[in-house]
């Protein structure tokens, strides 16, 4: 989930996003182990999350839809982006999921 690498990045605790917030510490840990989507939040609290990660709210629903499509894909394409190389991962993170795939199949044909 993106807010759980978002606190490792900045080496914080969720207790510490809670306070920091001043969102329940229960509503974080929904939210970071995905039993709560980040779409269902409220936009309050989502502001208040980007804010005190030092992002914005469009990053980290955006983030989101990318993990989610990652997830949507079969193991072995997953496992296919996770292995190319970093050039790849850039076109990656730009949304070209599709362009990544393909170039990802043909590299594993070599």
């Amino acid at each position: 989930m993106i807010i759980l690498k978002l606190l490792k990045n900045n080496k914080w605790s969720q207790y510490r996003l809670s306070k920091e917030t001043g969102i329940g510490q229960a509503t974080i840990s929904d939210l970071c182990s995905g039993k709560t989507s980040l779409e269902k939040c409220a936009a309050g609290n989502l502001y208040k999350i980007a804010h005190a990660l030092g992002t914005t709210v469009d990053a980290l629903l955006e983030e989101n839809n990318r993990n989610r499509e990652r997830e949507s894909l079969p193991t072995l394409e997953r496992k296919i982006i996770l292995d190319i190389k970093p050039g790849l991962i850039e076109i990656e993170t730009e949304g070209n999921l599709k362009e990544v795939l393909k170039a990802a199949k043909a590299r594993k044909k070599k």
